[in-house]
């Protein structure tokens, strides 16, 4: 997706705050275009880049509200959370299937057909995600959301005294500097569960702060003078590892659970077909912690937080 904010005139210091309504708007745009296209279709692939595109516009809402006292950015924020909410619910059901299909051949042949079975359900529970996500476009739809997204306008005299005092923003520069920065310093508080015990430790922080401070790079990048693809390809490989770390945290400890539930009333066979399952993942999650790991390494080795606070400093 193309950045928001591109490098045209006026200068950055003109008109930010209707600049930040345009660029949400045009990315408002973007993104529910690119859903109408894939949206009926039912490849996980497809679906990923809808999901994504979602989560960028709501964190791209998340960031900029502070910057606007337009209570419709607000509002229009709450909705897209809603749809990235159940877009991610139906993601991680795909994720999940995939996970269970690779699984199959590596079982025992006994084992095969509760792995079946158990992917089986997660279709359901895909197909009933699904429903809830075309009902919720449906009441949160294109059309309504952007309607009530337009009613927001250029600030007053008095509203913008208020977005002054709530964070100063004389230029899109300085909101461009702010958002970055602050993600950046939140990125580099959450990586220290990477050098801490890997069986032990969440990365679900670590990844959204990625996953923010990724997105937030993109949303200015035409906004700088430098080539910013060096962060962003490091982020996104880092951002990637990271997610199928989070996944195999949430599968694993759904299998955890489902052992003990077993113990009590399940067949045995259920029982042994967990065991290999919680066995599998918990192999693959570590492959993907130790690819975090170096990545993340690579990244402090070649000193890319310094280098990035240098480049938005001085060329946003």
């Amino acid at each position: 997706m193309a950045s928001t904010f591109p490098v045209t005139t006026p200068p950055y210091e003109c008109d930010v705050a209707n600049r930040i309504h345009l660029a949400l708007l045009k990315r408002f745009d973007e993104t529910f275009a690119l859903s109408q296209k894939v949206l009926r279709r039912s490849d996980p692939s497809n679906l990923q880049l809808v999901s994504s595109a979602v989560r960028r516009l709501y964190l791209a809402f998340r960031d900029l509200k502070p910057f606007t006292a337009d209570q419709c950015v607000f509002n229009t924020e709450i909705r897209i959370r809603g749809i990235a909410d159940a877009l991610g619910e139906i993601r991680y059901q795909d994720m999940a299937i995939l996970a269970l299909e690779e699984v199959t051949p590596q079982a025992p042949r006994q084992l095969a057909q509760t792995i079946q079975q158990f992917i089986e359900t997660r279709k359901q529970i895909r197909r009933k995600s699904r429903q809830t996500l075309e009902r919720l476009l449906i009441t949160l739809g294109e059309k309504i959301v952007r309607a009530e997204f337009e009613k927001t306008r250029t600030p007053s005299a008095r509203e913008a005294g208020v977005i002054r005092r709530r964070r100063p923003a004389g230029s899109l520069k300085n909101v461009a500097t702010s958002i970055i920065q602050s993600h950046l310093s939140e990125f580099e508080k959450c990586s220290t569960v990477l050098n801490q015990c890997p069986q032990a430790m969440s990365l679900v922080a670590m990844d959204r702060a990625t996953q923010r401070l990724l997105y937030a790079i993109e949303l200015f990048a035409d906004c700088s003078t430098s080539d910013v693809r060096l962060f962003s390809t490091s982020l996104t490989n880092l951002q990637r590892a990271l997610t199928k770390v989070s996944d195999c945290d949430t599968l694993i400890k759904e299998v955890r659970k489902q052992i003990l539930e077993s113990k009590k009333t399940g067949p045995q066979g259920t029982k042994r077909t967990l065991i290999v399952l919680f066995a599998q993942f918990s192999e693959v999650r570590n492959f993907h912690f130790d690819e975090s790991l170096a990545l993340w390494n690579a990244w402090e080795s070649d000193q890319l937080s310094s280098q990035l606070r240098k480049t938005i400093t001085r060329s946003i």
